[in-house]
């Protein structure tokens, strides 16, 4: 027995925890996402080559009609996935999910998800003739579901996901809007498994509010017998169970999900938009004129970048690391950071504009080993510490790049390596169109000292002196002196002599430098921010 036919016979509902409105289906006579001025954001590595491809990143014109989007790329799904050859997996789909994005006819699903709406959904598809498959289950060219809803019945949700991923709708969540709960699994629904390998087809814009938490349950007020306890602790294993294996076959990850189940359900877990770019979702923008890019919006302090590459690391590899903050290298102009045990590095440079770009170097691409052993000695053979430089180069072709940067004696040196990398390589810097708002900061951050932070090293280095520790005169850099120092300052101050010579809001505290000072310094205030 299903647990939709359980529930139905025990009168019980598995919704969202407030009233809202029934959803509204209506099929808009003109897409707003048919608009030359939307560009999809280069957040995920794995779709970076293929959104170029299409031109979404840039200035770009949109697809006229499903039918001239199936007249120029049709030779891909006919008959199965085909290839020239010079198209990887992703390039070969990208054009299709983008241009689907952009022709598709949109139905629009506005309010809570109850009862009956699947079968709303396939009367409005058939009203319409909303089909356009290929064969049975296999539509590339296919039209598009907007999605803006608080939530609603867990299984009815399942059923129109399953409804979606049936006709290979694209699924959007727009500017303003929310998809919250419930929906979310119809969201998710936006995806093809073509040839068993598994492609996106979900869009939600920069401001999208995409929000998870545990099912809850909702029972009818009255006494239950121990026969109906027992369904209903059959539903909710049923339902955990039914989610588990719908988001895995969706490409969500494991982390997500352990972020739904650990929401509880009168709170909601909400996605920033790198978080949903490692979900497989292609998060989108609108530039402010015809042809205009995403300027404005950039990363416009260090804090915002590390912060940049804190949530990268969180996307890629489902948890959260503080060796992002405690291994960084910094100086006023570019930054580099690492994390031991995982194959990831990332490096920050300071624009003429003065905001900063990004990369990243992790399992799906690194060319740093290889620009250290070709070009560095070649460009600067008497640059300090030219001779271990070149170890470690080496190194990061035959080891794992956090360990060889870790055991890497000068990493001091690192810095000079990124400002000759981001001569040569200005392409793989990137600007991130998106504010410090919507990077937000990573969890693990919150408390967490940016403790080289010129400023704060540099009022930390009076300090020091004053107390007869000696680093030398205060300019805010925290090289291996100035690390020593705080150390000794810990030791005397608060009696940690396991520091590692990091900043702390102990040692700030022992030193007179008041809580309002010290917020200033603070990736996100704890007792303010969640």
């Amino acid at each position: 027995m299903r647990v939709r036919d359980i529930m139905r016979g025990l009168g019980v509902a598995m919704v969202a925890a407030f009233a809202a409105q029934a959803a509204e289906f209506e099929v808009l006579e003109r897409s707003p996402f048919a608009d030359a001025r939307i560009r999809v954001l280069d957040l995920n590595p794995i779709y970076t080559n293929a959104i170029g491809g299409t031109g979404a990143g840039g200035e770009h014109e949109t697809v006229a009609s499903l039918q001239q989007l199936q007249q120029d790329w049709g030779w891909v799904f006919e008959g199965g996935l085909s290839s020239d050859g010079a198209h990887s997996y992703e390039t070969l789909h990208m054009p299709a999910v983008i241009g689907s994005f952009q022709a598709g006819r949109v139905i629009q699903v506005r309010g809570q998800i109850v009862k009956g709406d699947a079968e709303r959904l396939r009367a409005v598809i058939r009203q319409h003739n909303l089909v356009n498959c290929l064969s049975p289950g296999y539509c590339p060219f296919s039209h598009v579901v907007s999605l803006d809803s608080p939530g609603g019945s867990f299984t009815e949700a399942l059923e129109l996901a399953g409804i979606i991923r049936e006709m290979n709708y694209v699924t959007v969540v727009g500017d303003g809007a929310r998809c919250e709960s419930a929906c979310s699994l119809a969201f998710f629904g936006g995806f093809t498994d073509y040839e068993g390998r598994f492609f996106p087809r979900r869009f939600a814009h920069v401001n999208a509010r995409l929000g998870v938490h545990q099912p809850s349950i909702t029972l009818p007020e009255r006494d239950y017998s121990a026969s109906e306890v027992g369904q209903i602790l059959a539903i909710l294993s049923q339902s955990t169970n039914a989610t588990t294996q719908f988001f895995l076959r969706s490409g969500v990850s494991i982390g997500l999900m352990d972020a739904m189940y650990s929401t509880a359900p009168d709170t909601m877990h909400y996605l920033s938009p790198v978080e949903m770019a490692g979900e497989h979702i292609l998060v989108f923008d609108r530039a402010r004129r015809p042809g205009g890019g995403l300027k404005g919006r950039l990363l416009a302090s260090r804090a915002s970048a590390l912060a940049y590459c804190g949530q990268m690391f969180r996307a890629a590899y489902k948890v959260d690391s503080a060796d992002i903050v405690h291994n960084l290298q910094v100086d006023g102009q570019r930054f580099i950071t690492f994390v031991a045990g995982r194959n990831y590095a990332c490096m920050g440079q300071r624009t003429g504009a003065g905001t900063w770009s990004v990369d990243v170097c992790d399992d799906s691409r690194c060319v740093f080993g290889d620009y250290g052993q070709y070009y560095i000695l070649e460009k600067d053979p008497g640059l300090k510490y030219f001779r271990q430089m070149e170890e470690i180069a080496v190194g990061i072709d035959n080891a794992e790049l956090g360990i060889a940067i870790k055991d890497f004696a000068h990493r001091g040196a690192l810095l000079a390596y990124v400002r000759e990398y981001a001569a040569d390589n200005e392409y793989m810097f990137k600007d991130v169109a998106l504010s410090a708002e919507q990077v937000g900061i990573p969890p693990a951050y919150c408390g967490m000292l940016d403790d080289a932070n010129p400023e704060l090293v540099q009022i930390v280095q009076g300090k020091l002196n004053d107390m007869g520790i000696n680093v030398g005169r205060p300019d805010g850099s925290p090289g291996p002196n100035t690390r020593k120092g705080i150390a000794a300052g810990q030791e005397r101050l608060t009696g940690n002599r396991n520091s590692g010579g990091r900043i702390t809001v102990a040692l700030l505290s022992a030193m007179g430098v008041g809580q309002e000072e010290q917020a200033r310094f603070l990736f996100c205030d704890p007792a303010y921010d969640h």
